[in-house]
């Protein structure tokens, strides 16, 4: 009996657990996201763009801060390890993808400390547009790793993040914008080269605009 316990109740449990826990698959990944984003575009009410664009910027930067201060906070032990260290050893391997149950929780608590500060149409506004950049740093983030879709007019935006995998750890935080990389002088200019486009952190279009390979005769 209690091994039917186990096999009908823990096991299934703990298989969820994981799924929450560790680094997810690709279509898990964008299958909460389109969960959230369908609660955020019920709940929004009105949408106010302008919170949109602050939504964006901040998540952009969350995405800088969060790779640089955190995950490379140390560059040893076995925190680092578990937190990136790991990413680093394997970057190609299937553990390329954010843990759903950080995805979730730190929705939560960002909706949670805007609550208190801002009305729900300006905070379910910034939401959409976090979650789209989520949305988008998964996209970079597996293409860069596993390619499939990106084309040659898309290299730079690999270039910029394999930099930090094999050139040097303290340049190149950034995945969606170069924005932050720029302006907190973390971007690798010896290899790329950028235009006043990519200042305006706009995932994905701020590398596909404003970052050149410097062989390019662009500038």
């Amino acid at each position: 009996m209690p091994t039917l316990i186990r096999m009908m109740l823990i096991k299934p449990a703990l298989s969820c657990l994981r799924l929450f826990i560790r680094s997810s698959r690709y279509d898990i990944c964008i299958i909460n996201s389109l969960v959230l984003l369908s609660l955020y575009v019920y709940f929004v009410e009105t949408f106010y763009f302008y919170s949109f664009c602050n939504g964006v910027a901040l998540a952009t930067l969350a995405e800088y801060l969060y790779h640089r201060c955190v995950l490379h906070f140390s560059t040893e032990g076995t925190l680092y390890y578990y937190l990136h260290g790991h990413h680093h050893l394997k970057p190609h391997s299937n553990s390329i993808h954010l843990p759903i149950l950080y995805v979730d929780m730190n929705h939560a608590i960002t909706i949670y400390i805007g609550s208190q500060y801002f009305t729900q149409p300006h905070i379910f506004s910034a939401m959409i547009a976090a979650i789209l950049t989520y949305m988008t740093f998964e996209f970079i983030h597996k293409e860069v790793h596993q390619p499939n879709l990106l084309t040659r007019e898309n290299e730079p935006i690999r270039m910029f993040h394999m930099y930090h995998h094999t050139r040097n750890k303290n340049l190149a935080y950034g995945f969606t914008v170069p924005t932050w990389d720029i302006l907190f002088g973390t971007f690798p200019d010896d290899i790329l080269c950028y235009n006043p486009l990519a200042l305006i952190p706009i995932p994905f279009l701020s590398f596909y605009y404003g970052v050149h390979d410097t062989r390019d005769d662009v500038i």
